[in-house]
């Protein structure tokens, strides 16, 4: 490997809240709207082109020095990475991957040798007399144009005589990546890309219309490779595509920024080419992308092993960065839950509210639209698909910094493990010893009691069910199964949780006393418990014609319709999910003295 391939000039990135130490491998940032994404990574890739290590974002950018300044230099020569003049003065001899427009500065070897001293002597901030000079060697940015100026034509060269200064070239010079980059297109677009070089004066991708490049003989001829479609007047999907390949897998800089690569993409395509970035990036060196796709994180984090997650915020017109440790992100990727986009897209949210079902998202979403401001607050539902992945779940956004809260049934309260997981994972600094131990004497207090149904009631139940004719051929089976289930859960100790919520218990006034107490403690703590019982027991008067025989998804869409039609929005479930919006909001400005 040469030096500069080994090379990663960046040591450290300090951010409000958290330092990237060794920053390498795959950097992905996540946030919300308007959090910093793109401008942190403009303010790396101008210390890189500039020397100056303030930026917006960026607290401040600390270098790694390369090992021998002038081998290095030798080295940029070597490969006509850069060139000398007339006066000895040393021009960069590439392109220019960015949207910005900074100047080139010339430098000699000396000039290149003591900046490269100045490592030695203590310096960590400012050098613009060395980055500002080699830094068009150094990074490449990736923003939708450049992705797709990657892919532009380019001049033919003679190979034998002069290094590539062209993406094109490099590729022409690559045959294992020219055929990765005609499989890769083939099997993602159905539409393979291939180099054409039959024209001895330029260098063109050109695409196949099928999923296999042309045979030789049609790409060798320059009359038949005339035939196809050159890149450029394919979509901006496909180019930006294969700039991102192409980049990343030559290293054609030490430090690759990819803004939004997901952009022209479809989701699974996102996904695709989030999958190659994770597998292809060079583990020693960085490759940074920004994104708002879920699918995109997803692919990378199934692809790459080298990868961080890094959430930014901005809370007060202050940047804020959260990191999720390695162990964490991998235990959660393992989790078919989280491995969901519906799961990973909350990331890019202010705050995240978790449900049991899509039913409830829809329902507590639709109470949420009664806010004027609802929208501003980007704030994403999760549906668990049951209470079994609160704990989990709040523990991966929580370590991440995003806002969660979460909505269940009452009857969670009496399962006071499950409880216990939960308010661990959201509030990991708080003890919860006096508060579990009360969730526990009132389970104890609930399992105690009888259930609703007498057993004289369950007897008449089952003889008129046993008593009854049935014909399998009319679908008896089911309603029969449908009747047992349904005595089944009647007979359950706490029934009475879903069946009445916290009213059902004022005959019994201990245990009323202490869900009175209890359930707003667990509300201030995130967890929003269902005073009314479940998600059916809101607003009676709106859902008496919901009707309980429906299946429950089309109940509640049902039920979403009436929420969003009611006249008068105020209390009941409407206060309910505002107290909900409002803790989150609360929680939004996270701590900035962490790391």
């Amino acid at each position: 490997m040469s030096l500069l391939s080994d090379y990663n000039p960046l040591a450290k990135i300090k951010i409000a809240g958290h330092i990237i130490e060794n920053p390498s491998g795959v950097i992905v940032v996540v946030g919300p709207n308007s959090s910093g994404k793109t401008l942190f990574l403009k303010d790396i890739e101008r210390y890189l082109l500039t020397g100056n290590s303030g930026g917006v974002v960026c607290n401040s950018i600390d270098p790694q020095p390369p090992a021998d300044a002038e081998e290095l230099f030798h080295e940029l020569h070597a490969r006509h990475l850069v060139r000398l003049d007339q006066q000895q003065q040393c021009q960069v001899n590439l392109p220019h991957f960015s949207d910005d427009n900074f100047p080139r500065k010339p430098f000699t070897l000396k000039s290149l040798q003591e900046s490269g001293k100045s490592f030695n002597r203590g310096w960590s901030a400012n050098n613009p007399n060395f980055f500002g000079t080699i830094g068009l060697t150094l990074v490449a940015y990736l923003s939708l144009e450049s992705r797709r100026a990657v892919c532009a034509e380019a001049p033919a060269f003679k190979y034998q005589q002069e290094a590539p200064k062209d993406p094109l070239q490099a590729l022409q010079l690559d045959s294992d990546a020219m055929k990765v980059i005609g499989e890769e297109t083939g099997r993602v677009f159905g539409d393979a890309v291939w180099l054409d070089i039959s024209d001895h004066s330029t260098f063109r991708l050109r695409v196949s219309g099928a999923p296999t490049p042309p045979v030789p003989g049609e790409t060798t001829n320059p009359l038949r490779a005339n035939k196809y479609f050159p890149i450029h007047q394919a979509g901006d999907g496909i180019q930006s595509y294969v700039g991102v390949c192409i980049c990343v897998m030559l290293g054609l800089r030490p430090v690759v920024l990819i803004d939004e690569p997901e952009m022209s993409l479809h989701p699974p395509q996102a996904y695709q080419l989030g999958r190659f970035i994770g597998e292809r990036s060079s583990h020693s060196q960085l490759t940074m992308v920004a994104t708002h796709s879920g699918y995109l994180l997803r692919g990378i984090l199934d692809g790459g092993k080298n990868v961080r997650v890094v959430r930014l915020t901005r809370p007060k017109d202050t940047f804020v960065a959260r990191s999720l440790p390695n162990e964490t992100l991998r235990e959660a990727v393992r989790n078919p839950r989280s491995r969901a986009e519906a799961t990973l897209d909350g990331l890019f949210s202010k705050s995240v509210i978790l449900v049991e079902s899509d039913g409830d998202w829809e329902v507590y979403g639709a109470s949420c639209e009664s806010m004027a401001a609802y929208p501003s607050k980007e704030i994403h539902f999760v549906a668990t698909h049951g209470t079994g992945g609160f704990a989990e779940l709040c523990r991966f956004y929580t370590s991440l910094g995003v806002p969660v809260a979460l909505i269940a049934d009452l009857d969670l309260i009496a399962d006071t493990d499950k409880m216990a997981a939960v308010l661990e994972a959201l509030n990991p600094c708080v003890d919860h010893t006096a508060l579990i131990a009360d969730l526990r004497a009132l389970s104890q207090k609930l399992k105690a009691l009888p259930p609703a149904i007498t057993v004289e009631q369950v007897k008449e139940e089952l003889n008129r069910l046993a008593s009854a004719d049935y014909t399998w051929a009319t679908d008896d089976d089911n309603r029969l199964r449908s009747r047992l289930n349904d005595l089944e859960q009647r007979i359950k100790r706490i029934r009475r949780l879903k069946e009445g919520g916290v009213k059902a218990y004022e005959p019994h006034p201990d245990i009323h006393k202490l869900f009175v107490n209890l359930v707003p403690k667990c509300h201030h703590l995130g967890v929003f418990l269902v005073p009314a019982g479940e998600l059916e027991d809101w607003v009676p008067s709106l859902m008496a014609d919901c009707g309980r025989s429906r299946p429950k998804m089309e109940r509640a869409l049902v039920m979403a319709d009436c929420i969003r039609t009611a006249t008068d929005k105020t209390g009941d479930i409407w206060a309910f999910t505002q107290a909900v919006v409002q803790y989150l909001e609360l929680r939004a400005v996270p701590n900035q003295s962490g790391s």
